[in-house]
């Protein structure tokens, strides 16, 4: 069963990313995104289902 914190780093994890994109050279930030996210982000039963919509967990949050 997921927790709090593992739902506030899925949703805080694009505005990261965004904060990554403008401070570090594009190539840098695309290979850490990806990297970081891999390795903090929770496993797969936490994530965010809505209706109509692919599943928003480690795999799908990290490549947006």
């Amino acid at each position: 069963m997921p927790n709090i914190i593992a739902f506030g780093m899925l949703a805080i994890w694009p505005f990261v990313t965004l904060v990554m994109f403008k401070r570090l050279p594009v190539e840098k930030a695309f290979i850490w995104a990806i990297v970081a996210g891999y390795l903090i982000l929770p496993p797969p039963p936490a994530g965010f289902d809505f209706p109509l919509l692919p599943a928003f967990d480690k795999d799908t949050i990290q490549n947006l």
